[in-house]
């Protein structure tokens, strides 16, 4: 049993902030979150039809490497998810073959 993203947001003590967001993603490698020394936990849903990776250590995206989010499966159904805690305080960018792909983007922040 491995941890969910429930249990990241039940150890991020003093959250005060939640945002939830969209980004569009490019065939070049695409600012998602910037880097947060607040950030509590940082979770990332591909929306798209296309498999988009990420570089969540604050570095540029680069196609087949770093973290895949697989493409969604339907029009209401996302497509791969990942739920980063405290260490999710870097930047992290994303990329794709065609462009032009959303991920939606929550983060929770402390004061």
């Amino acid at each position: 049993m491995g941890i969910t993203s429930q249990d990241i947001i039940a150890d991020a003590g003093g959250v005060t902030t939640g945002a939830v967001s969209t980004v569009s993603v490019g065939a070049d490698s695409t600012a998602i979150a910037a880097a947060d020394a607040t950030r509590q936990y940082l979770g990332i849903t591909n929306l798209s039809n296309e498999r988009i990776d990420l570089n969540v250590a604050g570095g540029a995206a680069v196609s087949e490497r770093g973290t895949p989010l697989s493409a969604a499966a339907g029009e209401f159904a996302g497509g791969s998810y990942v739920a980063i805690g405290k260490a999710a305080q870097l930047a992290v960018y994303g990329i794709c073959d065609s462009g032009a792909k959303a991920v939606a983007v929550q983060t929770l922040t402390t004061a």
